[in-house]
C-alpha cells in the first residue's frame, strides 16, 4: 500500500510540475500544461486508489518521462536540444540557464525513475496481501 501512495504521490506531483513549465499567459501552452497535469495527475490518482489500469499507464508515463528527461538533460552541457527547452523551460521567460535545464531535468528523470520503480511490481489493494505492498 505504501508503494501506491508514494508512486501516486509523485505522479501527481511530476503533473502540477509539467502544468507548472506551462504556466504563462498564452493559452494554447496553458491548454498543454493542463492536459499534462491531467495525464499524469489523473494517472497517479488511479494508481493512490488502486485502480487497474493505474499502473500500467504509470509505467508507460514514467518511463517516458525519464526517457525525454535524461535526453534534456544530455543536452543541457553542450546548449543543444532546444526544441525540448522551449516545450519545457521557456514558456514564461525567454530567458534560462542552462544549469536549471540540468537541475530540473535530473530531477524529473529521477522522480520517473522512482515511481517507475515503485510500479514495476504488481500493487496489492487488499489487506491480507502482505507486508510487501
Amino acid at each position: 500500500m505504501t508503494r501506491r501512495i508514494v508512486a501516486g504521490t509523485v505522479l501527481i506531483l511530476l503533473g502540477l510540475v509539467l502544468f507548472g513549465s506551462q504556466a504563462s499567459a498564452d493559452p494554447g501552452r496553458l491548454a498543454f500544461g493542463a492536459v499534462l497535469m491531467l495525464v499524469w495527475g489523473g494517472t497517479g490518482l488511479a494508481v493512490v486508489a488502486g485502480w487497474s489500469w493505474g499502473r500500467p499507464v504509470g509505467l508507460i508515463l514514467s518511463a517516458v518521462g525519464a526517457v525525454v528527461a535524461i535526453w534534456e538533460l544530455g543536452q543541457a552541457g553542450p546548449g543543444g536540444s532546444l526544441f525540448l527547452v522551449d516545450v519545457f523551460f521557456v514558456a514564461r521567460d525567454p530567458h534560462f540557464a542552462w544549469i536549471n535545464v540540468a537541475a530540473a531535468s535530473a530531477g524529473f528523470a529521477a522522480l520517473s525513475l522512482v515511481a517507475g520503480a515503485l510500479l514495476l511490481r504488481p500493487l496489492s489493494t487488499s489487506v491480507g496481501a502482505g507486508a510487501h505492498a
